[in-house]
Order: structure tokens, then C-alpha cells, then sequence
């Protein structure tokens, strides 16, 4: 896998294209259902980067179908709703502003929920949906993270408006 990620990392994605395959056909031993997320991400990430962000947006949602949970999975949710956005397909749009919402909704908290979280507020706001975009900013979390200074700067900037809008 190290291998596979050094090729992705230096823009080989042909090559590591290759060996997630092998690895997902078991090549080097099997892998368990978490196992097998990572090799499978790893493909979608190379597709999107081939310009297919289609195939990278339903690799990552045919991941979300797997048994368990691994962080792997909210990396492919978060991908998978960001991708949507630049599909100019309605469908796929809605799919991924559900994909953003149930991030947002999920009690777990790493980096991946944090941003959904950010991500569906701001997309909220520029639908114009000011009021259900500023809760989401407003449930921003994680003291470590610069995702709650950036919800923050959001939200005064929409009070200055909302202020400016009533003078």
C-alpha cells in the first residue's frame, strides 16, 4: 500500500492503479471488508485526478455500501459530496448534499465530519438558504482546527449583512 501511495503521491497514478487492483484481487494476501476501503479509495482518488470525476464520484459512493465503518469510508463520503458539486447533473447534486447532510448529522468527529459540516453550511448559503446554512456553521467544531475559525468568519460576515440589510 505505501508503494501504491508513493505512485499516487508523485502523479503515477497508472502505477498505482496497478497495484490497488492487485491488491484488491488479493495478490498480496486477502483483504478484510475495512481492509479493502483504502485500495478502493485509492482508485477513486486516481480516477478523479484522471480528469473521470464522475467514475471517482461513484467509486466513492459504492464504497459507503460496505459493511463496518473506517475512517477510509468518510474520506470517500466527503470526496464523494465535494466531486458532486462539478457533475452538472441535478441528481448527482442532490445525492451529495444528502452525502454532506449525513456527515454533518454524524456523531462521529474527525477532520472529514468537521468539514462536512463547514461545506454544507457554505453550499446552504450560496443556495440561499441563509438560515439553515448559518446552523451548520454554527455547529462547527474541533478547538484544533482552523474549520471553526472559518465558519466564524462566515457567520460575522452574515450578521454584518443582515445588519446592513436592517439599517
Amino acid at each position: 500500500m505505501l508503494l501504491a501511495d508513493f505512485y499516487y503521491c508523485t502523479q503515477r497514478f497508472d502505477q498505482a492503479e496497478e497495484i490497488a487492483r492487485r491488491m484488491l484481487a488479493g495478490e498480496f494476501g486477502k483483504l478484510d471488508v475495512k481492509q479493502d476501503d483504502y485500495p478502493q479509495f485509492l482508485l477513486a482518488c486516481c480516477r478523479h485526478w484522471k480528469h473521470d470525476r464522475k467514475a471517482a464520484y461513484l467509486a466513492c459512493k459504492k464504497m459507503l455500501d460496505s459493511k463496518g465503518w473506517t475512517l477510509t469510508q468518510d474520506r470517500a463520503m466527503f470526496m464523494a459530496a465535494n466531486l458532486s458539486w462539478y457533475i452538472p447533473e441535478v441528481e448527482i447534486m442532490r445525492e451529495g448534499m444528502e452525502l454532506l447532510r449525513k456527515m454533518a448529522e454524524a456523531k462521529r468527529d474527525n477532520p472529514y465530519t468537521r468539514r462536512a459540516r463547514l461545506l454544507l453550511g457554505l453550499r446552504l448559503m450560496k443556495l440561499g438558504e441563509l438560515k439553515e446554512g448559518a446552523k451548520w456553521l454554527a455547529r462547527v467544531a474541533g478547538k484544533e482546527s482552523g474549520y471553526v475559525f472559518v465558519a466564524q468568519q462566515y457567520l460575522g460576515a452574515l450578521a454584518e449583512l443582515k445588519k446592513a440589510i436592517k439599517n
